[in-house]
C-alpha cells in the first residue's frame, strides 16, 4: 500500500486525499479475496479500509464540496453494509468453533445446528456482498473518488483576512472534537446499557482514526495515545460480539429447540452471557485512562507539536 506523509502545511483537503489514496488502494487490493470468500481476513481488511475511507470523507465534508463527498459516501453505503454483515458472521462462527473445540467430545455436536444455521446466513451474506461489489454504485464510488482525488485543491480567498485551511491550524480542533465526543460519555457510563456502550465503541473508533490520520504531524506520544484508544475499543468490541452471540443463540433456541437446550449449547450461552457481564466491568480501567487529566495532558502535548 502506497503511503504519503502528511505535512503540517498541507491543506486539510490535501492531507485527506493522501490518506484516501492509500485506503482506496487497500480496499481495491482486497476485492478479489473478498469475492472468493475463502479468506476471512480479506473481508476484514476490506472492511477496515472501507471504514477508514468513510471516516476521512466525513471529516473532509467541512473543508471540501460537501455534495461531492456526500454522493461518494452514498455510493459506498451498500458495500459497507454487506461487508459488515459478512464479517460479523465470520467472527461469530470463528468464536463458536473455538468454543466447541474446548467442549467435552460428547457435547461438541451440540453446536452443529447453530453453526449450520450461521453458515447458511453467511452464504446469503456472501451473495449480498457479491451483488454490492458488482453494483453500479460501487463502480460509481471508485470513479467519483478517483476524480475527487485527482482534482486540484483550491486555497481559500484570504483577501479579507486569514482563513484556516492547513493541517497545523485545523487538525487540533478535529482531534479535540472527537475526544470530547468520547468524554461526553462520562455523564452516562456508570449506568450505561449495552446499546450506549456500543455507541461509545463507535465514537472511540472515530477518535482512533483521527489520531491515526494525523500521526505524522503529532508529537512522539501519539503512538501510545492510539494504543490506549485501541485498548478501549477492543474491549468494547469484544463486549458487543459477546452480546450479539448471546442474542443469536437465544434466538436459535427459541426457534429450533423444544425444551431444555443441549448441554454444549447451554454451556456456550452461559459463556457468552458471562463474557458480557465481565466485559461490562473490565473495560473500566481503559475508560478511566482515557478520561483522566493525565491522558488529556498527553494528548495536549501531542497536539502542541502541530
Amino acid at each position: 500500500m502506497t503511503t504519503e506523509t502528511i505535512e503540517r502545511a498541507d491543506s486539510m483537503a490535501a492531507a485527506g486525499k493522501k490518506i484516501l489514496r492509500a485506503q482506496l488502494e487497500a480496499l481495491q487490493a482486497q476485492e478479489a479475496g473478498a469475492r472468493a470468500g475463502e479468506d476471512p481476513e480479506a473481508i476484514h481488511d476490506m472492511r477496515v479500509a472501507d471504514r477508514r475511507v468513510r471516516a476521512i470523507l466525513r471529516m473532509l465534508e467541512a473543508y471540501v464540496e460537501a455534495e461531492t463527498v456526500g454522493q461518494i459516501l452514498k455510493d459506498i453505503k451498500a458495500l459497507h453494509r454487506a461487508l459488515g454483515a459478512a464479517r460479523d458472521l465470520d467472527v461469530q462462527m470463528e468464536q463458536a468453533r473455538a468454543f466447541r473445540d474446548k467442549l467435552p467430545t460428547e457435547q461438541q455436536a451440540d453446536l452443529d445446528g447453530l453453526l449450520d444455521d450461521w453458515a447458511k446466513d453467511r452464504k446469503r451474506a456472501g451473495k449480498r456482498l457479491h451483488r454490492a461489489l458488482d453494483a453500479n454504485e460501487f463502480q460509481a464510488f471508485q470513479k467519483d473518488l478517483k476524480a475527487f482525488l485527482d482534482a486540484d485543491d483550491v486555497a481559500p480567498d484570504q483577501a479579507a483576512g486569514a482563513v484556516p485551511y492547513q493541517v497545523r491550524h485545523l487538525a487540533g480542533s478535529a482531534i479535540w472534537s472527537r475526544y470530547e465526543a468520547v468524554r461526553a460519555y462520562e455523564t452516562i457510563v456508570d449506568t450505561a446499557v449495552l446499546e450506549q456502550l456500543h455507541a461509545l465503541r463507535i465514537t472511540g473508533k472515530y477518535l482512533r482514526y483521527t489520531l491515526e490520520f494525523f500521526r505524522d504531524v503529532l508529537g512522539k506520544e501519539s503512538g501510545a495515545l492510539i494504543r490506549d484508544v485501541v485498548r478501549l475499543q477492543d474491549q468494547l468490541g469484544a463486549l458487543h460480539d459477546a452480546d450479539v452471540s448471546a442474542g443469536l443463540i437465544r434466538e436459535y433456541l427459541d426457534k429450533k429447540v423444544d425444551g431444555d437446550p443441549p448441554a454444549g449449547m447451554a454451556a456456550y450461552l452461559r459463556d457468552r452471557e458471562a463474557a458480557v457481564a465481565n466485559l461490562c466491568i473490565n473495560f473500566r480501567p481503559a475508560w478511566d485512562t482515557l478520561i483522566s487529566p493525565e491522558w488529556r495532558a498527553r494528548l495536549a502535548a501531542a497536539v502542541a507539536a502541530l
